[in-house]
């Protein structure tokens, strides 16, 4: 379980976990460089069973993670369960999702069917298109039956992980920082020959976004780390392509978000593919460093829509149909 400045929240989430019909062999706790006082709420009355892992910075929820899951390799754990803290599963959750582990030695993760606080049902994972470069997000139903190759993961809430296949896979790239790595996570574990699926009959509840500081921030991660899926899974024929379309995408979004009044999303969509540009990795060096810039660019962005247009119309036609 990861904790950054929400520390209530995490005991909360821990007293859950004790519901657990079945019982965690370890917890292991990672408080992601929080302020100090949300670290001593977090330490006050720790049981003593919890092992804490104090990181000195944020390395975000890939980092962060993989803090955990290092040490629960050193504990010797045969599954790792990586869970939100603001995810709350139900009693039944573990011993179900370790039951469908251990009937399929191919499945390298399992999600139970998450809810949100509103009573509607979350995505369970999703497909990503490598030759449209699009996403298709699925519900528990729709991944009942273990899926592999062809695209598919399973999201990042709530899920068990085979703990060898984590290590197989060297566990999240935290050059995404926070926002669609357990996408990447789950597409090279699937050309590792690993495969997935939901479990459909138990449930999680989850409050969602507690950790994301506002939607400016979500927006640079979401636009940046897209770019970063496109460039690594997309086709080799089709990636080019695909980047220049999302791109002028964006951009006109930027122009609509800055028309409306919301300059904040705005710039935060134009530094983003700057920092995309630049290959930044990991923390979010480039938000809010380049106001001006950004502003300008989002509020006049188009002359490059259409010469991007122009680019993404002279390499679509680069691509002959096989």
């Amino acid at each position: 379980m990861l904790n950054w400045n929400q520390s209530r929240m995490t005991r909360d989430c821990l007293a859950t976990l004790r519901k657990s019909d079945r019982v965690c062999d370890h917890i292991v706790l990672v408080d992601n460089g929080s302020r100090p006082e949300e670290q001593a709420i977090l330490r006050d009355g720790l049981a003593a069973d919890v092992r804490l892992v104090q990181l000195p910075a944020n390395r975000g929820f890939a980092g962060g993670m993989n803090a955990g899951i290092a040490e629960a390799g050193r504990l010797g754990a045969d599954y790792v369960w990586i869970v939100n803290n603001d995810a709350f599963p139900e009693p039944d959750c573990l011993d179900a999702l370790v039951a469908a582990l251990e009937a399929d030695a191919t499945l390298a993760a399992v999600t139970p069917l998450v809810m949100g606080i509103d009573g509607l049902e979350q995505i369970a994972g999703g497909r990503f298109w490598e030759v449209e470069g699009r996403n298709e997000f699925l519900s528990a139903v729709d991944l009942q039956y273990p899926v592999g190759l062809g695209g598919y993961w399973a999201v990042g809430t709530v899920p068990l992980f085979r703990a060898n296949a984590l290590a197989h896979a060297r566990g999240f790239d935290e050059g995404y920082f926070a926002y669609w790595e357990e996408v990447d996570l789950c597409l090279r574990l699937a050309r590792l020959g690993y495969r997935f699926r939901a479990v459909p009959e138990v449930r999680a509840l989850h409050i969602g976004q507690v950790s994301s500081n506002g939607s400016a921030i979500l927006f640079y991660f979401y636009v940046r780390n897209w770019l970063r899926l496109l460039r690594r899974h997309c086709r080799p024929d089709v990636r080019n392509g695909n980047t220049v379309a999302f791109v002028r995408r964006i951009l006109d979004s930027a122009g609509c978000f800055a028309l409306h009044g919301q300059h904040a999303k705005a710039r935060a969509a134009v530094e983003a593919i700057i920092a995309f540009i630049g290959r930044e990795d990991g923390p979010p060096k480039w938000f809010g460093s380049s106001p001006r810039l950004a502003d300008f660019i989002a509020r006049h962005p188009w002359q490059l829509i259409r010469g991007l247009g122009w680019l993404e119309r002279s390499l679509a036609r680069k691509v002959v149909p096989a």
